[in-house]
């Protein structure tokens, strides 16, 4: 299907990514509209979206999904385990509990999320 009316941004199947000298990403980060149904969209409070699709991302062993509110990457707890520790980039689901994160880049946006 040539029409993409998922917004999950630019090229999003031709993301490889390689974070912070970890391991490259084993395939593309799973997008809101590879997850679910045009139905199960609709119904789906906006907010509840992340957390719906880092589970399903997890389920299906991927390492990262596509942010629903705007077009980056975000890795999983199971990707992000693969480090050798906190990389200080804010990561959404860091294991590691921020431990190298500073006040100093808890504001960047463009971080390894």
């Amino acid at each position: 299907d040539d029409d993409d009316d998922d917004d999950d941004g630019p090229e999003v199947a031709a993301y490889t990514l390689e974070f912070q000298g970890g391991p490259p990403l084993q395939a593309a980060p799973l997008t809101k509209a590879e997850a679910f149904t045009p139905a199960e969209l609709s119904s789906a409070p906006s907010y509840s979206l992340k957390g719906k699709l880092h589970r399903k991302a997890q389920e299906l062993g991927r390492e990262a999904y596509i942010d629903p509110a705007r077009p980056v990457a975000i890795f999983t707890t199971s990707y992000l385990k693969k480090l050798p520790k906190c990389c200080g980039n804010r990561c959404t689901h860091c294991p590691f509990g921020y431990e190298n994160c500073t006040l100093a880049n808890s504001d960047d946006s463009s971080s390894g999320e």
